[in-house]
């Protein structure tokens, strides 16, 4: 890369480490790929005017493996301790839904392919609101009946566009609050127009859990270091 590039005019700024963390220094948003750079763009765009007060992390997928990559990936993330009236709130969630016995409330919050759209955005929204929680990440894996995720067509009734979709209450948190989440719809091509109606109502989409929360991480130590300057 370095031969490639000599001629050009910042092949002479000197070693690339240094370079690096002088443009962190700066306050630069450093991207190491061209993924990482789109995404990294999205979020600084998109969460422009969302609070990244802390690194307390609380994150709610409907799929276990989900919710293991979360714990996997956490970075500088630390999962946030909910309060005893959020820990409340999501018990009457999983209770109204006949989950309980079945799901334990921790964060991460595993609600199970059972969990339907209405009961999505009050987990979400409990979530969200716990005091200790600075970021949110929620997983959706819409393989599930029990959620409206698919486009409209023949031999279903669903429409992921529908405002009392999952996708429409999930906006409508996003709209609400001021803390800075995202989502991640981790399937394949027959759910893209579920993460295509997301992203039109201007949530940060990602594919799936891994890459999400390596650019938050990314994207919110660089939030917190311009805060300290």
């Amino acid at each position: 890369g370095a031969q490639a590039t000599a001629s050009h005019t910042a092949s002479i700024a000197g070693d690339y480490a240094v370079t690096r963390e002088l443009a962190e220094a700066a306050g630069v948003l450093v991207a190491d790929t061209l993924e990482d750079f789109e995404d990294l763009t999205r979020l600084a765009v998109l969460l422009r005017g969302k609070r990244v007060d802390a690194w307390g992390l609380g994150a709610v997928s409907n799929a276990g493996f989900e919710c293991v990559g979360v714990a996997d990936n956490l970075g500088r993330f630390a999962l946030a301790s909910f309060a005893p009236e959020t820990r409340e709130r999501l018990a009457a969630v999983l209770a109204g839904r006949r989950l309980t016995g079945i799901v334990d409330v921790h964060n991460p919050l595993d609600v199970t392919p059972i969990l339907d759209d209405a009961g999505y955005e009050e987990a979400v929204r409990a979530i969200l609101d716990d005091p200790a929680v600075a970021v949110g990440l929620v997983g959706c894996v819409p393989l599930t009946p029990a959620l409206s995720t698919l486009a409209p067509g023949t031999g279903h009734r669903e429409d992921c566009a529908r405002p009392d979709a999952v996708a429409g209450r999930l906006a409508r948190v996003f709209a609400e609050s001021p803390k800075a989440w995202v989502v991640v719809v981790d399937a394949g091509p027959l759910y893209d127009p579920l993460a295509r109606d997301l992203a039109a109502h201007g949530l940060p989409v990602f594919r799936t859990v891994d890459r999400a929360l390596r650019s938050l991480e990314r994207y919110c130590g660089w939030r917190r270091h311009l805060l300290a300057q």
